[in-house]
């Protein structure tokens, strides 16, 4: 008898053969663990807490409007595609293409002066940017109207052309038009769930950016929790990762420490969860890690 799971008379297999098929199927996904690609976002502690973003995450960031949501989302992308060269996909559908382009182009002239934004931009700085972005794979969609369904046809056609993606981050959540029409609620927690199977479809992590409505504000502490995204269907069940940003001077204009920014990992689900401390600057557009 050939040695395998070979199905014999009446559908029976012989135990051997599935403890063999057991140790080779182990033996192959041990492997491939080893040699997936987990992404780092740039932000070290951020990445000792998830372990790198791994193939197939959803990952959820979420916060109040103006917090600085996007931003986070821009400076990951810039740090998976420019500094590990690792092909990324921004689906800005809140911004412009040629907005975001020069908001990184402002980020990039500030971080090289070590100044505030100006809006003053010679073309010394275009040249600049221009040859720092030259081998970047990063790949910006900027349409208004998107469905999932469009957002994975356009994904499979940039890989003919890009390669295998190595992360999808959306901004944001609620704009992204459903497919049906039977209320908000149902609406999203349908676009979450069709996100999380992109994620595996595509065997690479995706992140959406989600609002947080006002009930965040009514507590004294204004931190916010799981519950917060209640209103945003199976959201919090449907992410393998959730990531909250809070930032006290976005509340406190007088706060004593306001370039202070918290990641705070709300769920996990491969590891623990905890708060991040990092540095918001304004005046460079970005997030740093925050040194001890």
């Amino acid at each position: 008898m050939s040695i395998g799971a070979k199905v014999l008379s009446g559908g029976f297999h012989r135990i051997h053969d599935l403890a063999n098929d057991l140790v080779n199927t182990s033996q192959s996904r041990r492997k491939k663990d080893s040699e997936s690609t987990r992404i780092r976002s740039g932000f070290s502690k951020l990445d000792d807490v998830t372990s790198g973003f791994q193939p197939s995450d959803f990952i959820v960031i979420a916060s109040r409007p103006s917090v600085g949501k996007s931003t986070l989302a821009l400076n990951i992308a810039r740090n998976v595609a420019i500094d590990q060269m690792i092909p990324v996909a921004f689906f800005s559908l809140e911004m412009s293409k040629q907005s975001l382009v020069r908001r990184m182009l402002y980020d990039e002239k500030a971080e090289h002066e070590g100044m505030p934004h100006s809006r003053s931009v010679l073309m010394n700085d275009l040249l600049r940017f221009a040859a720092h972005t030259q081998q970047a794979p990063l790949f910006v969609h900027d349409s208004a109207i998107v469905t999932v369904d469009d957002i994975r046809d356009n994904l499979q056609a940039l890989e003919i052309v890009a390669g295998q993606i190595g992360l999808v981050i959306i901004d944001y959540l609620q704009l992204i038009k459903p497919s049906t029409s039977h209320g908000r609620v149902p609406e999203v927690r349908e676009t979450s769930r069709r996100l999380k199977y992109l994620a595996r479809e595509m065997m690479c992590p995706v992140i959406v950016l989600s609002q947080l409505s006002r009930a965040v504000e009514t507590r004294a502490n204004k931190r916010p929790l799981l519950r917060d995204l209640s209103e945003s269907g199976s959201l919090a069940d449907d992410a393998d990762i959730v990531l909250f940003l809070y930032r006290d001077s976005y509340y406190d204009p007088e706060s004593d420490k306001p370039e202070d920014a918290e990641v705070i990992v709300a769920k996990n689900r491969c590891g623990p969860i905890g708060t991040i401390e990092l540095l918001f600057k304004p005046s460079l557009g970005k997030f740093q890690n925050k040194s001890i």
